[in-house]
């Protein structure tokens, strides 16, 4: 059938639009000063130069996506919006971990863009996304909390140094030196008897909220591991 389809977003299929005349009807002529081509015999129109030469396709992508555990709605973003897909594509490429780099860009630095705070050349700029490698390095080699990562991410937007050293500055580093992380569990634990015997009990929540207490005296620096260990130590 010769017609015209149109293709209907929502339901994802081609409809007829209008039925199509033949060429004929269309007055259409050879042009005698044109010659015949065949596109196949000319190196650069072979299969092979037309497929290197295309650039990744969106479902190939977002297979390559989907294919590193990314979930579904990310992977759609950064398919369809190529300023945070870019950027994706380049701390992955460093080595940063997928699913937390994915994490931070969809949850903090998209957020951000948003409402402003965050500019089009920040994410095209090269350099930050080796900061955000090494703001991602600082999570999975445990010196820097999820909520302090946030926390230096936030000022990663209009500062320009690295985050190592934002965080340290920031005092979110995280503290994982035994002394010290007994010192705050001694102070937590002196000031909770009745949460202290409520884990005692057998209430694990207790335990949460000793941690927690431990966290915020120690202005979010403390190991959460580091710190549960001293607590469980000294209650022992």
């Amino acid at each position: 059938m010769q017609e015209t389809r149109g293709w209907d977003e929502t339901k994802q299929v081609t409809f007829s639009q209008r039925k199509k005349e033949s060429s004929h009807d269309y007055r259409y002529f050879p042009d005698p000063d044109l010659p015949k081509l065949l596109l196949s015999e000319i190196p650069e129109f072979s299969l092979a130069t037309l497929k290197s030469e295309m650039p990744e396709l969106p479902w190939q992508k977002r297979a390559r996506y989907m294919a590193l555990g990314l979930k579904s709605e990310d992977a759609e973003m950064f398919v369809r919006d190529a300023r945070f897909g870019d950027l994706f594509d380049r701390a992955c490429g460093q080595g940063a971990d997928s699913n937390l780099l994915a994490n931070y860009i969809v949850s903090d630095i998209a957020g951000k863009r948003e409402v402003g705070e965050v500019t089009d050349e920040w994410l095209f700029d090269a350099k930050n996304a080796n900061r955000l490698v090494a703001l991602i390095k600082l999570i999975t080699d445990k010196k820097l909390s999820s909520r302090g990562a946030k926390d230096t991410l936030a000022v990663m937007f209009a500062d320009t140094r690295e985050p190592e050293v934002i965080a340290k500055e920031k005092g979110l580093i995280q503290q994982n030196d035994e002394s010290a992380m007994t010192t705050i569990a001694q102070k937590v634990v002196d000031a909770n008897p009745a949460v202290v015997a409520d884990y005692k009990a057998g209430k694990e929540a207790a335990m949460q909220f000793l941690i927690g207490q431990g966290m915020k005296e120690s202005k979010g620096s403390a190991n959460p591991g580091a710190l549960r260990s001293a607590i469980q130590k000294i209650i022992a």
